[in-house]
This record gives structure tokens, C-alpha cells and sequence, in this order.
């Protein structure tokens, strides 16, 4: 989806992208090196890694929300939260569906670590 600030002026248009990471499946470096299982007690800008083969996914300055719930591929709903962007070269986004959700119907893809296959989230496209 596109966010329009005017019709008159198609030039200030942007791109709108949500992507959902389930952290189960991600790992977090703290700023010591030391691993933590807590989005929320991360403060610096740090990576956040696949939980199985550590390939960087984004980092912690990306994060937009951290106290959502979501459910992996029609599992039970588990701590998730949404990201800015992604290291572009370190997953890929597979092709878009539509889900119904609560909130109406939306284009969705699901999103795969390029390191091991497994995958991470999804992405609201």
C-alpha cells in the first residue's frame, strides 16, 4: 500500500511496509555481547538474529511495536512484534496472499530466513 499525503502530489507518496517477526524465532545481542530473550529491555541499536543460524535480520532501532501477539502458521498467537525494514539481503519475501484479519482483508507474505529457510514472520505488503 501507498500513504498519499495529496492527490494534487503523487511525488511525496510513500511506501508503507509492516513486517512481522515472530521471537521465537529470533535471537537479540544485547550491547555486551550477552544474549537476551526481552525485545523490550534492548536499548542500543543491535541486531536481531535468526534464532537457528544467526543471520542478522534487522536491528532493534528498526522496531516499531514490541507487545504484539501473533500466530505462525495458524498456531496458537505468540509474542511478536513489527519492524521498520529488514536486511533486504537476508530474507526473502515469498509471494503475496490475502488473509482475512479482525481488522478486514490484507495482502500478506510470508518472510524466510535466507540462511536457513526457516520461517521468521510475515510481512503486510
Amino acid at each position: 500500500p501507498r500513504m498519499e499525503y495529496s492527490d494534487d502530489s503523487p511525488e511525496l507518496a510513500l511506501d508503507v511496509h509492516q513486517t512481522y517477526l515472530a521471537q521465537r524465532y529470533c535471537r537479540l545481542l544485547a550491547t555486551g555481547g550477552e544474549r537476551s530473550s526481552r525485545v523490550d529491555t534492548v536499548t542500543a541499536s543491535v541486531p536481531i538474529q535468526c534464532a537457528r543460524c544467526a543471520t542478522i535480520l534487522s536491528y532493534t532501532d528498526q522496531l516499531l511495536c514490541v507487545r504484539r501477539r501473533w500466530g505462525m502458521a495458524g498456531g496458537p498467537s505468540e509474542p511478536a512484534c513489527y519492524v521498520n525494514s529488514l536486511v533486504s539481503s537476508s530474507v526473502s519475501v515469498k509471494p503475496c496472499y490475502e488473509e482475512q484479519l479482525a481488522q478486514g482483508l490484507f495482502d500478506m507474505a510470508d518472510v524466510h530466513c535466507r540462511g536457513c529457510g526457516r520461517q521468521v514472520g510475515y510481512a503486510f505488503v
